[in-house]
């Protein structure tokens, strides 16, 4: 690992460069990235069908059934389980980012290695913490053959969402915290920083240009997101003449490859802003320099 020969360059960026390094960044590691983020994002992908499949599905009679709706459940459903899930389907991707930074060729099995030595703190913070796997969960209490539920769907799980975003919008770096750094959950050493610690110290510095960059990052990913889908709309028109929106193509194949997508690009761009942070506010290009300079001088022999 090379500290000095960073393959990112370690210097201040405002919420527009980190939006376009994501792009750039996406594109350099594209293949590792979409490998990765796969992997992570595979089983909550099949889970997230599971839960909401029947949503959009007609009955014999479709004159009593509101089509428009069934889809905007569905959609509904859909997002609301991206958004919970995806910083825990990115942690590969960002165990991959935080070595590529130093490392030309970081191996999977590196990046596998880090994610499973973190896996039971990511459990914790993300999935039980901040609702993914709660959320998740709630969604088998509703009746397949029942009417649509505004309590539970709208009001309760709208809610969960919604506390979870201010938590996030708040403190988004905790997955780089678990994953990068290290840092355990307990200690009995007064001087070593827990996770907790950490999560605050870190994000204390400059919360109110996080909640100005997490709202900009969010209007990129709602355009991307438009841009996947009815581009997915359009070659679906072009090559099947099917123009609708609830056909099977655009309900389990588009929808979820664009949610998907969006938040893939959304990692990037938390890992960007965590690196900034760092930047900004504790000087970590000059630790950069000073670890590496150490390494120089233990690896070379004083002369006698």
């Amino acid at each position: 690992m090379h500290f000095d020969e960073t393959r990112i360059a370690i210097r201040e960026r405002n919420g527009i460069e980190v939006l376009d390094l994501s792009v750039t960044l996406l594109r350099v590691f594209l293949r590792p990235c979409l490998t990765l983020f796969m992997i992570g994002a595979a089983p909550f992908i099949a889970w997230n069908f599971l839960l909401t499949y029947w949503m959009p599905i007609l009955d014999n009679d479709a004159a009593t059934i509101d089509v428009a709706g069934t889809v905007w459940r569905y959609l509904w459903a859909q997002t609301l389980l991206v958004f919970i899930q995806a910083p825990l389907a990115a942690s590969f991707v960002t165990s991959f980012l935080g070595r590529a930074a130093f490392d030309s060729a970081p191996s999977y099995r590196e990046v596998l290695a880090d994610v499973r030595l973190a896996g039971s703190k990511l459990i914790w913070s993300m999935g039980i913490v901040r609702l993914a796997f709660p959320v998740s969960l709630a969604l088998l209490t509703l009746d397949r053959a029942g009417p649509f539920q505004a309590r539970m769907e709208i009001v309760m799980m709208g809610t969960a969402c919604l506390v979870v975003a201010v938590t996030r919008i708040g403190r988004p770096f905790l997955p780089e915290i678990i994953i990068l750094e290290k840092n355990p959950f307990r200690t009995t050493e007064p001087d070593t920083v827990t996770v907790v610690r950490r999560n605050r110290e870190l994000h204390s510095l400059n919360s109110g240009e996080l909640v100005v960059r997490w709202a900009t990052t969010s209007l990129v990913c709602l355009t991307l997101f438009s841009s996947i889908y009815f581009t997915l709309l359009f070659l679906q028109g072009m090559f099947f003449n099917l123009w609708t929106q609830n056909s099977i193509f655009m309900l389990y194949i588009a929808i979820p490859t664009a949610l998907w997508t969006s938040a893939l690009f959304v990692s990037l761009a938390r890992y960007l802003n965590y690196l900034d942070q760092r930047i900004r506010y504790e000087g970590w290009e000059v630790e950069l320099k000073l670890k590496a300079e150490g390494r120089r001088l233990v690896a070379t022999p004083l002369a006698k």
